[in-house]
């Protein structure tokens, strides 16, 4: 049986005549009935009977990031990590002539105290600058602190707001050659994991905190908060979601 598929694109279309069909809104698919003693429109549990199934995919087309523009990137978190153990963001650039590069926006970030009495990263707050002519912005690079490379919660609603490359660095106290990594390429309120992150550098060998501009520091203002447990949920114990990786098809 052949169930017809119909597109919504009125409040004001005619009704179809079918008994069973298929209509692709705005909201998604639904399958709608016409019955002797009512009618239906419910959200469609699948396709359409005899298409093909599907699922995401991306295909993975960053060039790779210069291995001495991330030592110093870096070298830069090690600085805000060895002053406060916070965590601190640049975002990632591309220039259509001059390749890759980074800005710092002026961020302020925050930490606070577990009961233990261990300082924890909790937020950055941050204001993304007016790009030059021939820029764009591909996405960014940020910093965990003490704490793992992981995608927290903040950092899943953070990726709504701008699609492209999140690359997240690590266990930054442990001072391991690479540091922890973690990445992700969003888009369209999806994100795929990149199964090896340290392939999307090219000759980095170690952090060069020496190489940091000064003015990059003078970006960054630290906060606390004497209570940690009130922003818990920024990094929080709920499982996200299995997510599919890149050049997976």
């Amino acid at each position: 049986m052949t169930i017809p598929v119909y597109l919504k694109q009125s409040d004001q279309d005619p009704e179809p005549r079918d008994a069973v069909y298929y209509l692709l809104t705005g909201d998604g698919l639904f399958i709608n009935r016409q019955a002797p003693f009512f009618s239906s429109s419910v959200p469609a549990p699948g396709g359409p009977p005899g298409l093909r199934r599907h699922q995401a995919w991306l295909e993975n087309r960053f060039p790779p990031i210069p291995g001495p523009l991330f030592e110093r990137v870096v070298g830069f978190f090690d600085l805000v990590c060895r002053r406060s153990s916070d965590e601190a963001i640049v975002m990632l650039t591309w220039h259509e002539k001059r390749g890759y590069d980074v800005m710092v926006p002026e961020q302020r970030v925050t930490g606070g105290k577990w009961i233990t009495g261990q300082h924890i990263p909790l937020r950055i707050d941050y204001t993304v600058p007016k790009l030059p002519s021939g820029m764009q912005l591909v996405g960014d690079i940020h910093s965990h602190g003490p704490m793992g490379a992981f995608e927290s919660i903040t950092d899943r609603q953070d990726q709504r707001q701008l699609p492209g490359l999140h690359i997240v660095v690590g266990n930054l106290d442990l001072r391991r050659e690479p540091p922890d990594l973690f990445a992700t390429i969003a888009v369209d309120d999806f994100a795929f994991e990149i199964r090896n992150p340290l392939s999307l550098f090219e000759g980095y060998v170690c952090r060069r905190p020496e190489d940091v501009p000064p003015d990059w520091m003078d970006r960054v203002r630290f906060t606390s908060t004497p209570i940690y447990a009130q922003s818990y949920g920024a990094y929080g114990t709920e499982r996200l979601p299995a997510r599919r990786f890149a050049n997976d098809r």
